[in-house]
């Protein structure tokens, strides 16, 4: 079943991907918003209706006190028709410490019942509301006066509060699938107008060129990709004119045209899709403290909650030896082993340290997440080396998590660096993949071990990556840093992963990338960026 529902998934467009999971998203979130609004809104309501007939109570009594001790059965009548007069009040009974002396009732058998005071709004289970105020003067009690109100209104408020959350989110979950219908519109039209292009290219109509609209990173990439399209066809046009007999040279040089073709395609993508997961990261980080806290809240309660279950296990042993209360203690201990209380107390620690240890790896990712999902961002800024590092261990740690051990030894204090953060990431994360690649092609029995080190070099600052992997061979080490040069087999590797970070590193932040290797032995890159003066 879940494989049939994999497969349909995977084969809707990219749009409807992008409604089904932002809608899904939003409705979790808005179930979860929902939940914690109407019972703090219940809460809420309860205490204001629970202190209104207190304070009903007491000014009642207040006001009945003089009559009650001067047996002003007159008096006390005219007080309690002026206090039915609140339609919410569907009794009221005033009573001295011998018998009642006065009462009314709204509705026919409500005096006939037996009056149990409520303590709170939910144990009312009547629809009534039952509250007492004793009648005092000078620390005695001369009587006490009784009353009960409705709890319909308290009840259709919150029936109206829950159908408007209800309406409330079934409209942001709406709006949501709308943004995300012209999200996807958008996002797929320019996509196909570069994949047509590409297809035309690829089929040696060289003369294709894409619209460009806006300053966007698509428009960027169809520029780009004019840009490459004009370069491409004066080349070719060149190569024929030169000489016909070159085209093995055409063939071998379209096919490399092609490949970066493909790389502009998939980089589109993948910013698109980065700020997408910015805004997700955005929306899953305030759930995500509101469990924290909770989590937090839980962990004090688990203190208190356990010194008392601790005494009150001391007091059950007490009575049990002196053999008090024999049937009670009896229930209680059976109640103890039937629940395994034993084991809760053992456990609950336990499971509340490690759901605050899960949310903060969610925030850790969220943050690593928000910080890298800035593709927009192309100016420098003053940035902490060691946070860069962090984030870019996190980022990639679905990649090589189950396969090797990573290590960090970062030098304190520092200096920050001038550099656009999201490049530099960028950068660590392809020495990150291609260390723990290098760590897979190596002997299975070797368990593998990425070691990650920052410190001060000078006017530079120096990350080091190192890896017990297989190291580089002496033949090729001239090459790594080419265009389009890879060791991996197709589909593993396109090559321009260390070109590209040569080129962030070295032409657009005026630092160094080098390496020293053995083979089979492993590798270590170092990246020096230049400190703020």
């Amino acid at each position: 079943m879940f494989n049939k529902l994999s497969a349909k998934f995977g084969d809707l467009s990219f749009r409807w991907k992008a409604i089904i999971f932002i809608a899904s998203v939003e409705g979790l979130f808005n179930i979860m918003f929902a939940v914690i609004v109407v019972n703090v809104m219940q809460n809420n309501l309860e205490e204001q209706f629970f202190k209104r007939a207190e304070t009903t109570a007491n000014i009642f009594a207040r006001t009945t006190t003089n009559a009650v001790l001067s047996t002003d059965v007159a008096s006390l009548e005219s007080f309690i028709d002026e206090v039915m007069t609140n339609p919410d009040l569907l009794y009221a009974r005033v009573s001295d410490n011998s018998d009642v002396l006065a009462a009314r009732e709204n509705r026919l058998g409500l005096l006939a019942r037996e009056f149990n005071a409520d303590y709170s709004v939910s144990a009312a289970t009547d629809n009534i509301f039952d509250i007492f105020a004793l009648i005092e003067e000078d620390g005695e009690v001369f009587g006490r006066v009784e009353i009960g109100l409705s709890t319909d209104l308290l009840g259709s408020t919150m029936i109206q509060i829950q159908l408007k959350v209800i309406a409330i989110g079934l409209g942001e979950i709406i709006f949501s699938a709308f943004v995300s219908f012209l999200l996807g519109t958008f996002l797929v039209r320019r996509l196909t107008d570069l994949q047509h292009a590409s297809q035309q290219i690829s089929s040696g109509n060289f003369d294709t060129r894409v619209i460009e609209e806006g300053s966007d990173e698509l428009a960027q990439t169809a520029r780009a990709f004019n840009n490459m399209a004009g370069k491409v066809s004066s080349l070719i046009e060149g190569l024929k004119q030169a000489n016909v007999g070159l085209d093995e040279k055409r063939l071998a040089m379209e096919g490399d045209l092609q490949a970066a073709q493909a790389q502009l395609i998939q980089a589109s993508k993948i910013k698109a899709l980065g700020s997408l997961s910015s805004g997700i990261a955005h929306e899953i980080n305030t759930p995500t403290q509101y469990i924290t806290d909770n989590l937090h809240f839980l962990e004090s309660c688990d203190v208190t909650v356990r010194k008392v279950l601790v005494r009150s296990l001391i007091l059950l042993n007490e009575c049990e030896k002196k053999g008090c209360f024999p049937d009670e203690t009896e229930q209680i201990r059976k109640v103890c082993d039937e629940e395994n209380l034993d084991f809760i107390l053992d456990e609950l620690p336990l499971a509340i340290s490690q759901s605050l240890d899960g949310t903060k790896r969610v925030s850790e990712i969220v943050s690593a997440l928000k910080e890298f999902s800035h593709p927009n961002q192309k100016e420098k800024t003053p940035v902490d080396v060691n946070r860069i590092v962090a984030n870019a261990v996190t980022i990639s740690r679905s990649e090589w998590r189950h396969d090797v051990d990573v290590t960090s030894d970062f030098e304190t204090d520092l200096p920050k660096i001038m550099c656009v953060p999201s490049e530099i990431t960028q950068v660590l994360i392809n020495l990150i993949i291609n260390a723990f690649h290098a760590i897979k092609d190596g002997p299975s029995a070797q368990r593998g071990c990425i070691d990650l080190r920052t410190r001060l070099l000078g006017s530079l600052v120096e990350i080091q990556i190192s890896d017990n992997g297989v190291g580089i061979n002496e033949k090729i080490k001239n090459n790594i840093f080419d265009p389009f040069f890879s060791t991996k087999e197709v589909g593993r590797g396109t090559g321009q992963g260390l070109s590209i970070s040569h080129d962030i590193v070295v032409n657009k932040h005026s630092g160094e990338i080098v390496f020293e290797t053995v083979e089979g032995s492993g590798t270590t890159f170092f990246v020096r960026l230049p400190i703020l003066p």
